[in-house]
């Protein structure tokens, strides 16, 4: 619009400026007051439109300088405004990742010690497997050390050790020391408890003998 506008007052200037001088008048005849009057006032016409010319164009200046100055303000807010929404974009970038990178450091965490606690699980089930483990090997030991040491088991073992190596006991009354000394030689060589030496005798005696004891 302002260029428009100072077209058409450039076009107006120039057609004043073009415009043709009056012709001279002879210099015999002297130009009456009325004359003189009108000369003045198209002079005085014609600097007043020159300077009104000269004014709507510095106006249209002064505009043109103004929306210039307004177009520069609103770029330059429009720029600021770009950068601050750029800032705060990468800001909240920023806190995104923040909070990513510490959700993501949350769930390792987590998930270590959820392994941790599956290893403490593991090895405690496998401690509480050895334990008892350990208690029935203890308790098979007890049996067996019961067995081996009870009387009854006692007696066997010795009788098999010693059923080929006692010797019977003699018919002959006049044997009998010998044969006496010979059971504690051997009680005595293969350590056979005295609890047990008259019950691994038993079987060992005559028929008169045992008839005699079933007496007592």
């Amino acid at each position: 619009m302002f260029t428009s506008e100072r077209d058409a007052l450039f076009d107006m200037m120039a057609e004043i400026m073009l415009r043709p001088e009056p012709e001279p008048v002879a210099a015999a005849a002297e130009p009456t007051p009325a004359e003189v009057l009108e000369m003045r006032k198209r002079e005085m016409d014609l600097k007043e439109k020159e300077l009104s010319i000269q004014l709507e164009m510095h106006r249209q200046q002064l505009e043109a300088e103004r929306q210039q100055r307004e177009d520069e303000r609103k770029q330059q807010a429009a720029q600021l405004e770009a950068e601050g929404q750029q800032q705060a974009a990468q800001i909240e970038l920023q806190r995104q990742q923040q909070i990513a990178q510490r959700q993501q450091h949350e769930a390792e965490l987590e998930l270590r010690k959820a392994e941790i606690r599956l290893q403490e699980q593991r090895a405690a089930d496998e401690l509480a497997l050895r334990k008892q483990e350990v208690d029935r090997q203890r308790a098979r030991d007890d049996q067996q050390s019961e067995r081996e040491t009870s009387l009854a088991s006692q007696t066997k073992r010795y009788g098999d050790i010693l059923k080929h190596v006692l010797p019977r006991m003699p018919q002959d009354p006049g044997e009998l020391i010998n044969f006496f000394d010979t059971c504690e030689n051997l009680w005595t060589l293969y350590e056979v408890p005295h609890e047990l030496r008259a019950k691994l005798l038993l079987p060992l005696l005559t028929a008169k003998a045992k008839s005699l004891i079933n007496r007592l």
